[in-house]
């Protein structure tokens, strides 16, 4: 093999006489003393055997590893010897332990070797033929299935992309990610070959879905891409796993999702870990993230009842269908997926209800708002119109003020409890004499619902700035006129509520929504500011922070922002209902969705992803 390297030693008269020497028996043993940390090592459990654990001593362990080692960047593993000057540069750009460690990642990687199993022979596939399963829950579980292969297709990439460019001191967190990467392609092929297994076949692509994951392989920063793959993507998996083990429509399907589930709870838990490490050592680096990790607490209930929305559906069809079996009287009809998964929607959806006759508690009791004097501006459509609605069937008297005059005779048709004024919120003049006349007419008022707002969309440079500077005027301007007419009296009293309508466009710039942004940004920030500049002083200040919302404001959505053709827009009634949650929590900011909540966390710490699942989306 003399012809891969540059010296010809024929002619290398160092090499030839220690050669010489070889073939006399003087041989140079010096490589035989290392000089390296000599401990001992035992298998502490006899089940077990030798594990990482029994590892962590002196120079080979890993709880004294610098943040930086100094080690080498080569192949020379941690506590070897090695030659400075000639080793090999293998290029590492993840050299900080902050950047990858986590508590107990030399566990997660026992544990990911001691409970491999085999997708060929650890799932009774021959017993898939003894249950009958209907036609149309086939469809739609192998639409899941298609779905769940997508996902963990990039979810077996991204290690592999990440691994090589780690310092390879940190071998513990490699293993882990060449375990992770082995659980996430057998993740793949159980459920490829559940949907070819079943005789459907493998169903559509999720272009949505894809977009995410793309974006996750895309991240620029290792942390990014963790935070967004271990805690919300794979927090969101573990989620519907979870649910598709409770609907499966056989034993062998719980099987398997009784299998991928125990993997991807290990995934799970390796980010929160690794945050929690950082918040704990007090890391210069990861100081920022001390609010991620109380965040992530938080957001573990909220993930519990969220879904990818590209898999909510089939989901909620398999679901839709077993409860039909278990209570028809007659065959169900066999129609395709996508129908099944339509009907399910519109039962399931919560946009077309009725406004209910009282705002209700989480346990169910009504609130009774009796002789209470509720302000909301905004009252002629939408959120205003039905908060006006609720706040009267709960025993309110309700000052609706709008432009739309219209809008405000239907909203109190039928409802004596409204009564209305026609207002433009950007005149300070007419809000200062709107709320004295409310007070002298109905009494104090208690509570504010800050509701009227505009959305016309376009791009920056192609909207008109009258346009522009109108939005800021009425989306913000009228917020702070109202709160500064009515906020010190509640304050003087010791008691009220003002709800300020902010969005989740308020925390996420959008194409096309330039002006709505920058409106619902100063929102945000006026609302938390007031918020804690008035801490326990018995009034109850909350920004509400909603995705679209099935309100006539999206009609405002001429430009047709592609953002918008994601998901179906929320129902009103489920916002409403959140606020009266959160209010009770004392909380400075409304999330109505978990989906809302992970934008929020995701624009604080990783701003540059939403932006380029946005960019990918409008195709600009």
């Amino acid at each position: 093999m003399s012809y891969y390297g540059s010296t010809d030693y024929l002619v290398d008269d160092d090499f030839v006489l220690r050669m010489k020497d070889i073939r006399k028996g003087n041989l140079d043993l010096g490589w035989m003393k290392a000089g390296t940390e000599q401990v001992e090592i035992h298998a502490e459990s006899k089940k077990r055997g030798l594990t990482y654990l029994d590892l962590n001593k002196g120079s080979y362990g890993y709880d004294d590893l610098e943040e930086l080692p100094r080690g080498p960047r080569g192949a020379a593993p941690r506590g070897a010897s090695y030659d400075v000057a000639n080793q090999a540069d293998l290029g590492p750009d993840l050299n900080r332990k902050s950047d990858v460690w986590a508590y107990k990642v030399a566990s997660f990687y026992e544990e990911t070797v001691s409970r491999q199993w085999d997708a060929t022979t650890d799932i009774p596939w021959r017993d898939l033929d003894k249950f009958d399963v209907p036609l149309e829950v086939e469809i739609a579980f192998a639409q899941l299935c298609t779905f769940l292969t997508e996902v963990e297709m990039v979810a077996t990439d991204l290690p592999a992309k990440w691994c090589w460019r780690m310092n390879n001191q940190f071998h513990e967190v490699k293993g882990f990610l060449a375990g992770q990467a082995m659980d996430e392609a057998r993740h793949a092929e159980v459920f490829r070959k559940r949907a070819l297994a079943g005789g459907v076949g493998l169903m559509h692509g999720a272009p949505q879905a894809e977009h995410s994951l793309k974006a996750i392989l895309d991240c620029d920063t290792y942390s990014e891409a963790s935070a967004f793959m271990h805690l919300l993507a794979e927090g969101n998996i573990l989620t519907m796993f979870r649910f598709s083990e409770f609907i499966s429509p056989t034993a062998l399907d719980k099987r398997m999702f009784q299998l991928v589930m125990q993997d991807e709870a290990r995934h799970v838990s390796y980010q929160p870990e690794a945050v929690r490490l950082r918040v704990v050592r007090g890391d210069d680096r990861a100081r920022g993230q001390r609010h991620e990790a109380g965040a992530d607490q938080e957001g573990r209930r909220d993930r519990r009842h969220a879904a990818d929305q590209a898999g909510r559906g089939v989901l909620s069809a398999i679901a839709a269908c077993r409860i039909r079996r278990a209570h028809r009287t007659e065959q169900v009809p066999r129609f395709a997926c996508g129908r099944v998964a339509e009907a399910a929607g519109r039962r399931n959806s919560r946009v077309n209800h009725e406004p209910r006759q009282a705002l209700r508690r989480r346990g169910g009791d009504a609130v009774s708002f009796a002789d209470q004097v509720v302000f909301i501006t905004g009252g002629g459509s939408g959120m205003g119109r039905l908060a006006a609605q609720r706040m009267a069937d709960a025993g309110a008297k309700v000052a609706a003020v709008d432009i739309n005059e219209a809008g405000l005779s239907e909203a109190a048709q039928g409802r004596e409890g409204i009564q209305t004024w026609r207002l433009d919120v950007t005149d300070n003049e007419a809000v200062l004499a709107t709320v004295k006349e409310v007070e002298n007419r109905l009494g104090p008022i208690d509570r504010v619902y800050n509701a009227a707002a505009i959305m016309p969309t376009g791009l920056l440079m192609e909207q008109d700035t009258e346009t522009i500077l109108r939005i800021m005027e009425i989306d913000y301007n009228g917020v702070v006129h109202v709160a500064k007419a009515i906020l010190p009296g509640m304050l003087e009293r010791g008691r009220g509520d003002l709800i300020n309508f902010a969005s989740i466009a308020g925390w996420g710039p959008t194409l096309h929504f330039g002006a709505y942004n920058a409106a619902k940004f100063a929102v945000v920030a006026f609302s938390e500011v007031l918020h804690h500049e008035n801490r326990g002083k018995g009034v109850r200040i909350i920004a509400v922070c909603p995705p679209p919302v099935a309100t006539p404001l999206l009609d405002q959505a001429t430009s047709k922002p592609k953002m918008l053709e994601l998901g179906k827009p929320i129902a009103p009634g489920r916002v409403l209902d959140t606020i009266e949650r959160d209010l009770a929590k004392g909380k400075a900011f409304c999330f109505p969705t978990a989906q809302t909540k992970f934008a929020q966390i995701l624009r604080r710490f990783v701003p540059g992803l939403m932006l380029s699942v946005v960019h990918r989306v409008e195709g600009q």
